[in-house]
Formats: C-alpha cells, structure tokens, sequence
C-alpha cells in the first residue's frame, strides 16, 4: 500500500513536470512568433523609410536645381547647403515622421504589427536617426522592440581615389598646343580626350568636349571664351584663375585634380556652370543604418 502511494506520487510529480515543461514550452513558442512578427514591422518600416528618403530627394534635387537658375552665383557647397535643408524639410513635413504616428498590419488572423514613430533626431549635420516601436502580437502574446534607423548623407566617390589615368584611356590625344584665338575661333573633339598641352581660350572662341577631358598643363581662359565638356575634367594642375567670372565653364561631370600622390581628388570649380548638383543625396544604408533593442 505504501509502495503503491509512493509510486502515485511520483508520478502525479512527473505529470506536473511534463505540463509545467509543455506550458512553458507553448510560451516560448508564443514569444518566438510575437517576436518574429515584430522584427517583420521593423522591415516594413524601413521600407517605409526608403521610400519617404527617395521622395525627399526627388523635391530636394528639384528645388536645388530652381535655386541654382535663379543664383548663378552660387558655390557647389551653396547648392548643397540648400540640398540638404530641403531634404529635411520634405522629410520633417511628413504626416508619417508625426509623433504617435501608427501603422497596422495584419499577417494572418489574431497575428498583426504596429509601427509607432516616436521622434526624430536631427543632431548631427550628417544623418538623422529614426526612432520607432515595433509591436508584434499574437492571440496570446505580445512582444514590442525599440528601433532606429539612420539615414544618412551619401556622396557618390566617382572617381576619387583612383590613379590618374593615361593617355591610353582616352578616345583621343591631342599632343599639341590649343590657342584658340583670332585665327582659331573653334574647336570640337568628338570623343573623350586627353590633352598634353596648355590650353588657351581667347575673346569669345569656344572649345568643345564631347566626353571626358584630361588636362595635361594649363588651362587660361580670357575674355568671354567658352568651354564646354559632356564628361568629367582631370586637370594635372589648378586652372590660373578658377572664380573668373566673364568666361563660361560648363562641365557636366565631375572635376578631379591629381594630387602629388598621382591620384584623382575632388576639385570644384565655383565658376563651372553645368556642376553636377545631384552628387549627393540622403539614404539608409541596410548594413548598419538599423539598430534594434530586444
């Protein structure tokens, strides 16, 4: 009788265990899948934010491109200056990026998320940081994460950093002087050129690139000479008087110097009336733009 009473209780014990262990088993489970559909808002999100980040470039580089037609005086660093307060603007404007702003997606019956935005640090110059809740529930479990996300000013490198390239590299080399003066008003390279001479532009005469151009020497302009180049510049050396303002420089690349090193560095032209103004911009980078707290 003893035996069989100890017996019972052992195994009323292990019973308990067993539930003890499922319910705590069904639990975690319930977690688990809170969690996961939590970490699915936190993709979503950031979707969101993509498309919010290109729609704020698309009217930054709209408006940047007004201003630079009624400021023809102004610098590259001008343009991007007014780049970024636009993009802020457009962004802080958005009924999405209010505070307490929810929004609710369902995955299947009783299983939804919920993204709540809850502020928006703009501190650093250079990006600004997202923070945001994300809530995955289940029928009998909620989980709720903490986010940010950055997003932060992208420049396009180009061509910074490479070695200058040799004459080999271009479509044409033009070994000899060019003096455009009275006697030369004009002259057109059809295809990318590599120049190893100086370049001199008097009075009104012209010259035109059709594709990149490396500049060998220098490069005078005087008067109202006109330079036109559908590609990037490389010049070997700093121009002899890059803020002029009676000549016209229009460049619709990007404008490299080679440096001591015999490496291409960034070299803006204040004067250069075709600068390329859409060579930054804002973005989220997937890798480390998002940061979340469990």
């Amino acid at each position: 009788m003893i035996m069989m009473s100890v017996i019972f209780i052992f195994a009323m014990a292990l019973s308990g265990m067993a539930i003890s262990a499922r319910l705590q088993f069904n639990k975690s489970d319930e977690r688990n899948k809170a969690t996961d559909i939590a970490e699915m808002g936190i993709t979503y999100y950031k979707s969101v934010l993509d498309r919010l980040t290109a729609a704020a470039n698309t009217t930054a580089q709209n408006s940047t491109d007004s201003y630079k037609n009624s400021h023809k005086n102004a610098t590259q660093t001008d343009l991007n200056n007014w780049y970024d307060s636009s993009f802020l603007a457009s962004v802080k404007g958005n009924n999405e990026l209010k505070i307490g702003y929810k929004q609710l997606n369902t995955i299947e019956t009783d299983k939804t998320y919920t993204v709540t935005f809850t502020s928006l640090d703009e501190s650093n110059a250079n990006y600004i940081v997202v923070n945001f809740t994300s809530k995955g529930q289940t029928a009998k479990d909620t989980v709720t994460l903490s986010g940010k996300i950055t997003i932060q000013k992208t420049a396009a490198k180009g061509k910074i950093g490479q070695t200058a390239p040799a004459s080999t590299s271009f479509s044409l080399t033009e070994s000899n002087p060019v003096a455009l003066t009275a006697q030369n008003k004009d002259a057109t390279y059809t295809s990318s050129t590599y120049f190893t001479n100086d370049i001199q532009i008097q009075g009104n005469r012209s010259l035109t690139v059709q594709g990149d151009a490396f500049i060998g020497k220098s490069l005078y302009l005087q008067g109202s000479a006109n330079v036109t180049i559908s590609g990037d510049a490389i010049f070997q050396s700093p121009m002899d008087d890059p803020t002029g303002n009676a000549y016209n420089l229009c460049i619709s690349g990007d404008t490299y110097l080679v440096n001591a090193q015999n490496k291409l560095i960034n070299y803006p032209l204040p004067t250069n009336s075709c600068a390329n103004t859409a060579i930054r911009g804002w973005g989220i980078d997937s890798n480390s733009g998002i940061n979340v707290q469990y």
